[in-house]
């Protein structure tokens, strides 16, 4: 039986005038295990407002199979919330995200509808004929490699729990992949593609569905995007992949060593905005992932040492680019030997960088060690 109608019962027994009384006396602050008394309710005081009975109002009508819903009596603490539920179907509505079938369903044929719209084709008329009839989760076959790592990178750190949800801490650092705006662009892209959906939110956190087919019944589609097999070639498409997560690994080491020298604070995004072409550049010209980091540190080590004893406002951001710029610049010309520098204690390897390296390339850590290049 649905939780909002199970503990009716037990004030059944009641008359409709001393289920008013009830109601009222609740309200006004009588203690409740008094009322429990009175009145002959088996419940715990904590759970007496999911005796009192549902009322019809009938100015609310489902949205889904148009039969009136009932007002929800609210616990003495939320009083004033106002909810309802739907006595056919048990849709709700008001404060929070209904999670009823219809709702559900709902959201998945949404999801579909951003997939296939995202689909490139001049069969303009054919996209919506798919629209109208497109019932079914996306089949994994139509997945990129991309989109396969990232939903693999995603499902090591947050566990299915059932029916294909799962839950996103929004204030909980995640190891997924690395930097906070990286992990947004991956959720972004698969929300926009159709592979996840949301089921609902709050403050503490967002349930997502994963929109695949079949995964009920083949629970191998989630241990093969979580363990992919190894590839023998690298096309465009992961390395693209490679590359944006080393770029990503060595922002998020600049934001650790910035810390360290206790510049000023310069947020993750702030850092790729400036950063991003310049790392892409220097792991271009053949140097490795662990090399940049190399670069990375002594210009934020020399930068610090320069100004931190000077008076002046400076643009550290600015001044550190410089400096890591010239030192590249000096690396190239001049040919350096730039030694391989370690990740440090508080930046682990993303899941996304080891589902990379151990599982489709097969390499492990070096692919951070030596320079990589299709």
């Amino acid at each position: 039986m649905h939780k909002y109608f199970k503990n009716r019962y037990k004030t059944s027994h009641l008359s409709e005038q001393e289920n008013a009384e009830l109601m009222t006396r609740y309200y006004e602050g009588e203690k409740i295990n008094q009322l429990i008394k009175d009145y002959n309710i088996d419940i715990h005081p904590n759970s007496i407002s999911s005796t009192f009975q549902l009322s019809k109002v009938p100015e609310k009508i489902c949205k889904y199979c148009k039969s009136v819903m009932c007002f929800i009596p609210p616990s003495k603490s939320h009083q004033y919330k106002k909810e309802y539920v739907c006595p056919s179907c048990y849709h709700k509505e008001g404060t929070y995200n209904c999670k009823c079938r219809s709702c559900i369903t709902y959201k998945q044929d949404e999801a579909n509808k951003r997939r296939l719209l995202s689909k490139k084709t001049n069969k303009v008329n054919d996209i919506y004929d798919s629209l109208l009839i497109q019932k079914n989760a996306i089949s994994i076959e139509d997945l990129s490699l991309k989109e396969r790592a990232y939903l693999g990178a995603l499902l090591r750190c947050y566990p299915i729990i059932q029916n294909n949800f799962f839950v996103f801490k929004r204030r909980t650092s995640s190891s997924f992949a690395p930097t906070i705006p990286y992990s947004n662009v991956i959720f972004e892209t698969l929300l926009n593609k159709g592979l996840l959906f949301e089921v609902s939110s709050n403050e503490q956190s967002i349930k997502l569905a994963i929109n695949i087919k079949n995964t009920q019944i083949n629970k191998n589609i989630f241990i093969d995007l979580m363990y992919p097999k190894r590839i023998e070639n690298v096309d465009e498409e992961l390395f693209e992949l490679i590359r944006d997560v080393q770029i990503y690994e060595s922002i998020e080491y600049f934001t650790f060593i910035t810390q360290k020298f206790m510049l000023p604070y310069f947020t993750q995004s702030e850092t790729a905005d400036k950063f991003y072409i310049l790392f892409k550049r220097i792991l271009a010209s053949g140097y490795s992932t662990s090399q940049l980091y190399n670069f990375i540190y002594i210009s934020i080590r020399n930068t610090a040492t320069k100004n931190n004893c000077s008076r002046q406002n400076i643009d550290y951001l600015d001044a550190i680019y410089i400096a890591l710029a010239n030192r590249y610049s000096s690396a190239i010309a001049e040919n350096w030997s730039i030694k391989n520098y370690n990740r440090i204690y508080q930046q682990k390897g993303s899941e996304l960088f080891k589902l990379i390296s151990n599982d489709l390339l097969g390499i492990g850590e070096t692919l951070f060690y030596k320079p990589f290049d299709i």
